[in-house]
């Protein structure tokens, strides 16, 4: 098996164009909301979402992007009571982890809202939204069966559902006044959603693929493959944690140490150049599955020249013209937004270089997934994470949120360097089998 050209840039092309709808959509609905409620208020609501997304991808076991190279695997080799316990232990996973966050931000609420929000009365909110948390991490190992079996125009239908319903409630509730509260009730209702609609379509693939669901299944995993599946998810949990430094963590400190209004002007830079995820996560999303199952065959010398192909053919033209936005910055912000959020501009281009390089190397996580290199793709991230930190402690007091935009364009810079670098070094496990 290969990559077939035509069937990689169909289901890319499917999940990207929902992506850029979302993105134009996500962008609309944002940079009017930002301008009706003014950066302070704005970056309030950045803090009270963002505090619970921190919590949760603290202990979230990510079980989702592990349930990919599994299920791929067993659905190459017909062996759907594997295939179903693997799912059963992916769901039981997500949802437990999404319980825990929430239990734990219920705990820590009222400190959070004093201390990084300034607003004692946000407590409620935050608590409100962890406990949409649980519902939605049904998406994850669901997302994971549609895209296992190919289905990724459904995962594009699904996406575009739960954009434009958050968009609609999102822009419906601050013209009523609700201002911060419509934002987080929103974001909520769509994390609500978004987990029925996956929950229920995966539901119904693996009923007609395999004749039972998950629920039903009593199939066991061998001792072996259990354990390292756990190992796996381990690594991967602990990836995500590291992950949540320079992600999630950035926002939180520049909150506590500077205030909402800064806050919200990094907000906005952080929207604008997190629009190219709009683009790498539908291409990961299609190529993960493809590399996986070409790694679960017996030789793995495809390996080599798909990933070539994937680079000079996708990769670097994107990148190339992802690189163009950065000119556009200063018009795009001041047009769109407001004079108001001029001061976010010089922030918006440092982020968005940072995000060329993850455009240019959207395969690299995936190979690294598919090869069964989790705990090196780990190592990696957390260099970078002790780096981010040590960077967030100074960057911030020192420079505010310029400073802070520097420093993460530059982990980005590096952690795609030693990643490209590693598996370059490593390039013999790729083109010959083990």
């Amino acid at each position: 098996m290969t990559i077939e050209p035509r069937r990689f840039v169909g289901d890319t092309l499917a999940l990207t164009i929902a992506s850029l709808a979302g993105a134009a959509l996500n962008l609309a609905q944002g940079t009017v909301v930002a301008r009706w409620l003014g950066p302070k208020t704005y970056g309030a609501a950045a803090l009270v979402i963002g505090f619970p997304t921190l919590v949760h991808t603290v202990l979230d076991t990510r079980a989702g992007e592990v349930l990919v190279r599994y299920l791929s695997s067993h659905r190459e080799r017909n062996e759907p009571d594997k295939g179903l316990a693997v799912c059963r232990l992916g769901y039981l996973l997500d949802v437990g982890s999404a319980a825990v966050a929430m239990l734990a931000v219920a705990a820590t609420a009222r400190w959070a809202a004093i201390h990084i929000m300034h607003a004692p009365h946000a407590a409620g909110l935050v608590i409100l939204y962890a406990s949409s948390l649980i519902p939605g991490a049904l998406s994850g190992s669901s997302q994971a069966v549609l895209s296992s079996f190919g289905r990724f125009h459904l995962i594009a239908l699904i996406e575009t559902v739960t954009t434009v319903t958050r968009a609609v409630l999102l822009v419906t509730m601050v013209l009523l006044g609700w201002e911060v509260r419509g934002i987080v009730w929103s974001n909520a209702m769509a994390h609500l959603l978004g987990g029925i609609l996956y929950g229920s379509c995966a539901h119904a693939v693996l009923k007609h693929a395999w004749r039972r669901s998950w629920l039903q299944s009593e199939g066991r995993l061998p001792a072996a493959q259990r354990r390292e599946l756990l190992q796996f998810i381990a690594y991967n949990g602990l990836n995500a944690t590291l992950g949540t430094i320079p992600k999630q963590l950035d926002l939180v400190a520049l909150g506590y140490l500077r205030g909402p209004t800064e806050t919200g002007y990094y907000k906005l830079a952080k929207s604008f150049s997190a629009a190219f995820g709009y683009l790498v996560r539908p291409m990961q999303i299609v190529v993960y599955p493809m590399l996986a199952q070409l790694s679960a065959r017996p030789g793995r010398s495809a390996l080599g020249p798909q990933i070539r192909w994937i680079v000079l053919r996708m990769g670097a033209p994107l990148a190339m013209a992802g690189a163009l936005t950065v000119l556009a910055v200063p018009v795009l912000i001041r047009t769109v937004v407001g004079s108001s959020y001029s001061p976010a501009i010089l922030a918006t281009q440092i982020l968005l270089i940072g995000s060329v390089v993850w455009l240019a190397f959207f395969w690299v996580k995936p190979a690294y997934f598919a090869l069964g290199r989790i705990w090196k793709w780990t190592s990696i991230n957390l260099v970078i994470a002790v780096l981010s930190l040590a960077g967030i402690a100074i960057s911030i007091p020192v420079g505010g949120y310029i400073g802070l935009a520097i420093w993460q364009a530059t982990m980005h810079l590096l952690g795609h360097a030693l990643a490209v670098f590693a598996l370059k070094k490593e390039g013999h496990t790729i083109d010959s089998s083990q």
